[in-house]
């Protein structure tokens, strides 16, 4: 009778109290007869979460109820029972009395070895450890739980401190150890401050002090995210090493300001040069640590080690001949001011060092630039030769091929395995090519032998309820689902002339694509269409006529009608090539006047843009959140087509729709690749409806907007039709976003279509200095992006680009900082092609005012490169910045 009353107090969700009672009497035998009930309970509370006190008292029930470890552990990490557990150890400890030792022990460790509950379990394991009376854990979650909650303050005494809370801990020397080895545990100990606590307890004897450094150092040199690292740089400052202590770990310091992250780097340089201070660090492994410092990007880091190195020179002449030669190392540096900090303190040195030192740095000398190499000659007395003036060739990737898009399936089997991969990405195949094949491979082999499809496909059907349930609810489309749906016989002709609920929140691109989709589903429905009249030849959504004339020839032959949103789409698609106009012509027929006229006249008119300065506007503003578009340089563009007035299906209305109105504050969410599917001919067209969505990734923050870049810049193009305005507006968003990856996306664009010979550097390059003028593109950014187009070998190009944005810069509307990155990238640019001739505004002012600001100093550079040959004014871009 007991154990019925114990489950009738589960079933009706008692106090746990009352449960322990009630469990309390029970022995092995009776608690094991109460689990196929408990489990039958947990399976109908599976997913319902609102009866949590019920939930709570089956938990804590059904522990007890377990007689073997495992049955036990796996109860408690049960994911039916997830977040129930937390705050009730108490009375699952309750639960589990009068067990072994060994049995405590052993569900401890269980428990603890799961890396996903381990740390939220910690009270429950550390309790049963306790009943154990052996080991605890030293599972990382276990750790990272242990940190957690020995750093909750219980009491709010004065004397309850984390040191004294530690001192008393029993975990504490079998833990302490594993601190340095648990993953992630550096942020958990960071976030409650352990490293002053640990030095505490190791001045008192309590830890080991030599361990803890140890510790500390091994896990630098393991490496890892900044965030994890810090606590173990914290422990070494609390610690404060002497030197003694210091010196024993000569190597560690070497490797960690090679290889670490820039704050470990940093340190390590500091421990360094306190070590050199101190006199107890010699020439050599000071040469060794240099040699990986000074490859490494940090500018800082590298000018603070040539400080070092001419301290190291100055004091002691004899190193002179062990660390010139590891300071020339830095003349290839890619930062033009390293390398000219590098150079003056070479050549500051360069008497002292012996014969063999000397003929390395005049080697190291070809490393540096152009103009820093003829310094360079003329500093070491002609040892060091001078450039040699090359012809210069401009590296450029080969222009893109327009790819052939794949037919559709041929057999049934490999259409079913198409299909079924769409259904598990939404119905959806990945990019138009795939979506077009798709669909069409549905229509053929539907109109060949609809039966025998739908028999192929309905296992597939049947393992995808949620379509039905949304065709059912909705009469929506979704993919090809749609289409499928007609095949198997789930969708009827009445449901399609059902308005697609949420159609209207469909962007423009997927509007026109569910049109077809249920146009597309009626012909199966009917038998009326052998084909889709839209699937395209290329990649890119691209149409030859020949081909659909082919296609018009069969509906002819049929005696079908071609659907009107297909016809549609078909047109916007084909080549608009004069020459097939007469064929066209002799189809006859309503389709055959259309697509002759189509062609004749050179398909879809361009649309006329114009640029369009949105002001910074606010949508709302609340006491917690402002929602805020920034000031935006878009274009709107008419002439698309815009429905039945044009002879289109009114759904193209909505590719015609005027921007950047149509756009709002967060564009278009559908990315280029979607828009040119439908209009593969008119790229300009689809940069202006994208451009609200680029400007994003550069005045918003957003990630991943400017991907598709290049799939504009590789969008085959109408005779005579070359990038516009739009499309370089498109790419100047892309250099100046806040992503690294948008960056080398726009990049990657702007080598296609410099390639193709389509890109106008007067016109993005003025953009460009319109919107870094506004603040809508960063300078650091923007320096970023030019220096990787630079890399490529393109410097001729990523000079023409930079060119009109320079007297923005020069101006003084960038800041000083980014200033000098941005007149470094030109110079560097500069000094490789040499673009004799070329004009900047406001160059001169800026390389003649006094000063050695980076800004300055790269302004003479740039003015060096762009007039070679001319006497400089003296003090100007002659002298070499010595160091130290």
């Amino acid at each position: 009778m007991t154990a019925e009353k114990l489950l009738d107090a589960v079933r009706e969700g008692r106090p746990v109290d009352e449960v322990l009672a009630l469990l309390e009497p029970l022995d092995d035998a009776a608690r094991r007869a109460c689990l196929p009930e408990l489990k039958a309970l947990r399976g109908a509370m599976r997913g319902d979460f609102r009866q949590w006190q019920r939930r709570t008292a089956l938990y804590v029930a059904g522990t007890g109820c377990h007689s073997a470890a495992s049955g036990a552990t796996a109860w408690l990490l049960s994911r039916d029972f997830a977040w129930t557990g937390r705050g009730c150890s108490d009375h699952l400890v309750a639960a589990m009395r009068g067990r072994e030792a060994a049995w405590y022990a052993d569900v401890a460790h269980r428990l603890a070895g799961r890396p996903s509950r381990a740390e939220e379990l910690f009270p429950l394991v550390a309790e049963l450890t306790r009943l154990s009376g052996g080991p605890p854990p030293t599972s990382d979650g276990f750790v990272r739980g242990w940190v957690r909650g020995r750093s909750s303050v219980r009491r709010r005494d004065a004397g309850d401190t984390l040191t004294a809370r530690l001192r008393l801990d029993p975990f504490l020397t079998v833990l302490v150890p594993r601190l340095f080895e648990a993953q992630d545990a550096g942020a958990v100990l960071a976030q409650f401050g352990w490293s002053e606590p640990l030095a505490a307890l190791a001045g008192e004897g309590v830890l080991d002090r030599a361990a803890l450094l140890d510790g500390a150092v091994a896990r630098l040199l393991r490496g890892d995210r900044p965030g994890n690292l810090r606590f173990f740089r914290d422990l070494l400052t609390a610690l404060a090493p002497d030197d003694d202590e210091l010196a024993a770990r000569e190597r560690d310091w070497v490797w960690l300001a090679a290889d670490a992250p820039a704050a470990v780097a940093d340190d390590a340089l500091r421990t360094l040069r306190r070590l050199w201070e101190a006199g107890r660090l010699a020439a050599e492994p000071l040469a060794e640590a240099s040699r990986g410092v000074l490859f490494r990007s940090e500018r800082k880091l590298v000018r603070a080690q040539l400080v070092l190195l001419g301290k190291a020179m100055s004091r002691d002449p004899e190193a002179v001949s062990v660390l010139l030669p590891v300071t020339a190392e830095a003349f290839g540096h890619p930062d033009a001011e390293v390398q000219e900090r590098a150079l003056g303190l070479a050549a500051r040195h360069w008497r002292k060092a012996d014969p063999a030192a000397r003929s390395e740095v005049a080697s190291a000398s070809a490393l540096l630039g152009p103009s820093l190499r003829r310094r360079a000659a003329e500093q070491f007395g002609g040892v060091a030769a001078a450039p040699e003036e090359e012809p210069y060739e401009e590296l450029l990737p080969p222009a893109p091929e327009p790819a052939r898009a794949a037919p559709a399936p041929e057999t049934v089997d490999e259409l079913v395995e198409e299909v079924a991969a769409a259904s598990n990405r939404g119905w959806t195949p990945a990019g138009v090519p795939a979506f077009e094949r798709v669909l069409d491979g549905l229509v053929r082999h539907a109109h060949r032998d609809r039966t025998g499809l739908a028999e192929a496909l309905r296992p597939v059907w049947a393992r995808q309820p949620i379509a039905r349930e949304w065709l059912q609810r909705h009469s929506g489309s979704w993919g090809v689902a749609d289409a499928v749906a007609a095949v198997i016989g789930e969708l009827s002709r009445r449901d399609l002339r059902k308005p697609a609920t949420g159609a209207g929140h469909y962007d423009a691109p997927t509007a026109v694509r569910a049109v077809r989709v249920r146009e597309a589903a009626a012909g199966i429905l009917t038998g009326g269409m052998p084909m889709l009249l839209a699937a395209p030849d290329g990649e890119s959504g691209a149409l030859e006529p020949e081909t659909l004339l082919e296609r018009l020839r069969t509906y002819r032959r049929l005696g079908l009608r071609p659907g009107a949103a297909d016809f549609d789409q078909a047109l916007l698609r084909v080549r608009p090539d004069a020459r097939w106009a007469a064929p066209a012509a002799e189809l006859g027929g309503r389709p055959g006047r259309r697509l002759a006229a189509w062609l004749a006249n050179g398909g879809l008119p361009a649309p006329v843009g114009a640029r369009v300065d949105e002001p910074e506007r606010v949508h709302w503003r609340t006491k917690w959140y402002t929602e805020v578009s920034p000031r935006r340089i878009l274009v709107r563009d008419e002439g698309l087509p815009t429905g039945r007035g044009d002879g289109f299906h009114e759904v193209f209305g909505r590719i015609g729709a005027a921007t950047p109105s149509a756009a709002g504050h967060y564009g278009h969410g559908a990315e280029s690749a979607a828009w040119l599917g439908v209009l593969p001919w008119h790229r300009e067209a689809v940069a202006a409806r994208r451009l609200a969505t680029l400007a994003a990734c550069a005045d918003s923050g957003a990630r991943t907007t400017a991907r598709d870049l290049p799939a504009l810049a590789e969008a085959e193009a109408a005779p005579g039709d070359t990038a516009g305005f739009a499309l370089h507006l498109a790419l100047a968003y892309g250099l100046g976003a806040r992503h690294a990856e948008d960056r080398l996306a726009a990049v990657d664009a702007l080598l296609v279509l410099a390639a193709r010979r389509q890109l106008a550097p007067e016109t993005l390059g003025g953009e460009l200095g319109t919107l870094v003028g506004v603040g809508a593109v960063k300078g650091n950014r923007l320096t970023s992006a030019v220096r990787s187009l630079a890399e490529t070998g393109a410097y001729r190009t990523a000079w023409s680009v930079l060119r009109p944005v320079l007297p923005v810069v020069l101006a003084g509307e960038v800041p000083h900082r980014s200033a000098g990155e941005l007149l470094e990238v030109a110079a560097d640019c500069a000094e490789r092609c040499r673009p004799a001739g070329d004009t900047v505004v406001g160059l001169d002012a800026v390389a003649s005012a006094g000063g050695s600001s980076r800004r300055v100093r790269e302004a003479r550079r740039l003015r060096d490169a762009l007039r070679p040959g001319e006497p400089r004014e003296s003090g100007e871009s002659g002298e070499v910045v010595a160091v130290a």
